[in-house]
């Protein structure tokens, strides 16, 4: 604004300019510096922010104790809150400390720091560099890294990776997801499966009009139906009505449940199996290589499917197949996949329950003729 003024006033100075003309150009000058941005002003108010900030330590937070610190908070049978619902733990710590709380001193991991005021939150995404750090999930990172370092190496994807690794991994995959013609690719197979997903719930309703008591489970069946379309460029069938419980879309789902939502309890208690392999962790490993071996399944279909293909147009590539042809190591879409699928079945059932449960709070309020 003041570069603009001082531009004016040369150019009224180099011709001869009228008294309402500079009459003007006072006013725009006063205008400018009885504003609050001025220089002097941006600086103090920086100071006074500068001078309200407070230390890290005044966080507020559960404080902890000796030797075991907060850790004894989540722990079994004497522990004030109940990690397998990590939900109702964040709602308590929102409740009793507010807009900002820290979880410090837990054995084996650093402090965990909540959010629940949506401009900070941007704040802090704001502040990251092209290279994020975000240490989650160490025992998926012990996972790639340790125990089957042989299958992922140096590739280890984009959910436990962090730095110049990640940003690679991101890179290289990137490109083909963020093209319009991808998305635009999927928007009809995802009509479809959703279709059949509501013409499921007609059949399943009772007489009070309801769903039935496993209705999550058929959620996660059309979240795995999508996100596999896309991952891993198949049906897996996983829209079925007589799905059986050792079918293949089943146990799919069952070790994505039990690799998120155990992740808590091994990483905020006690991390044993750091150091010895629990029954949790054996478990763990289990159902991660049960993934791998899924993934690595379909995606050596979609390479042989691509190997035997005539493509005029890159258009008409599906995303594996894009990543496939442009990578020389098929290892790059297996691990993509992985990914895809490991964090994206639960990701993506959050938002159907999210709006049916708002659609039944409304009902309780609103009579529909």
């Amino acid at each position: 604004m003041f570069s603009k003024v001082l531009n004016q006033s040369r150019t009224l100075t180099a011709k001869s300019c009228t008294k309402t003309e500079s009459n003007a150009l006072v006013q725009q000058i006063l205008k400018v510096f009885n504003s609050s941005a001025t220089p002097e002003n941006i600086l103090i108010q920086e100071d006074e922010t500068i001078q309200h900030i407070k230390p890290y330590s005044d966080i507020p937070g559960p404080r902890a104790i000796p030797i075991l610190g907060n850790t004894w908070r989540v722990m079994p049978l004497i522990g004030q809150y109940d990690i397998s619902d990590t939900a109702k733990v964040s709602f308590d710590l929102h409740k009793e400390y507010g807009k900002i709380v820290k979880l410090s001193n837990l054995v084996g991991r650093p402090d965990l720091l909540f959010l629940y005021d949506a401009d900070e939150i941007e704040k802090v995404y704001r502040q990251e560099s092209i290279t994020p750090y975000r240490p989650s999930m160490p025992c998926l990172v012990k996972y790639k890294g340790d125990v089957r370092k042989d299958f992922f190496g140096n590739v280890g994807g984009v959910v436990g990776v962090h730095g110049e690794q990640w940003k690679k991994f991101r890179t290289t995959v990137q490109k083909p997801i963020l093209q319009i013609q991808t998305v635009k690719k999927y928007i009809e197979p995802i009509e479809d499966v959703t279709k059949e997903f509501i013409s499921k719930m007609l059949v399943m309703k009772n007489a009070q009009e309801e769903m039935p008591g496993d209705f999550d489970n058929e959620i996660h069946k059309w979240a795995l139906e999508c996100i596999g379309r896309v991952a891993l460029d198949t049906r897996l069938g996983c829209m079925d009505p007589n799905l059986p419980p050792d079918s293949e879309p089943q146990k799919i789902i069952d070790a994505a449940k039990y690799a998120l939502r155990n992740i808590a309890i091994m990483e905020l208690r006690f991390p044993f199996w750091r150091y010895f392999p629990t029954t949790l962790w054996t478990r763990y490993v289990a159902n991660m290589d049960y993934f791998v071996e899924i993934c690595t399944k379909y995606i050596d279909a979609a390479m042989e499917r691509l190997e035997s293909k005539v493509v005029k147009d890159e258009k008409e590539l599906s995303l594996i197949e894009r990543i496939l042809a442009s990578e020389k190591d098929p290892k790059i879409a297996t691990i993509f996949a992985l990914d895809l699928i490991l964090v994206g079945i639960d990701t993506v059932c959050y938002s159907p329950k999210s709006i049916f449960f708002k659609v039944l709070l409304l009902c309780k309020y609103i009579s529909i003729p």
